[in-house]
């Protein structure tokens, strides 16, 4: 049986930084540590890499975050990946900064890419794994939502989640490993 884990960004270096794009900087540093390679999937419409032995595909969809729905369905229908075997890493405007949540399911929480997903795949039972990105001072944005998700990270922000995103990143193997109970009871 196949597992997915999903990234959610944008695509494009103008994004590369921005708080949205934090499912793809921890995918990213999974591969890398990983020593995988990430291979352009036209057809899905997505940067794939593989960990072939375990049979697991690890996914940046380049359809950008609110319309991600669709290359996930896409690659879940190819491999018959059960959405129990899926897991989707994001940003969390409503969790504290460098802070991470697992769970086995649940709602999109006002994340239009975890909704696309839902609707697209017709339910909310898939796992994620969030990282806060709430502001560290409500004063310092005064921005909408929108804005602030697509922002860029703050230089003190940055150091955060460069050290978030390796513990995010050892979430995910444990996950893989031990399932996500087990990086539920240890990381939230």
């Amino acid at each position: 049986m196949f597992k997915l884990i999903v990234g959610l960004g944008n695509p494009g270096i103008k994004y590369r930084w921005t708080r949205h794009n934090l499912g793809f900087l921890v995918v990213e540093e999974f591969v890398k540590q990983k020593k995988l390679v990430w291979e352009r999937q036209k057809i899905f419409k997505a940067d794939i890499a593989w960990i072939r032995q375990e049979k697991v595909v690890i996914c940046k969809p380049l359809s950008y975050v609110n319309c991600s729905g669709e290359v996930i369905k896409k690659l879940a229908q190819k491999y018959h990946i059960d959405n129990k075997n899926i897991l989707v890493i994001c940003d969390d405007l409503n969790l504290p900064l460098g802070k991470i949540r697992t769970r086995k399911k649940g709602s999109g929480g006002g994340h239009n890419g975890l909704k696309s997903i839902i609707d697209c795949l017709g339910t909310k039972e898939f796992g994620r794994l969030r990282v806060g990105i709430s502001p560290l001072s409500a004063i310092r944005y005064p921005l909408s939502a929108a804005d602030y998700v697509l922002g860029k990270f703050t230089r003190e922000e940055k150091r955060i989640i460069k050290e978030v995103v390796v513990k995010a990143t050892q979430a995910v193997d444990l996950i893989m490993k031990e399932g996500i109970e087990k990086a539920m009871n240890e990381y939230n």
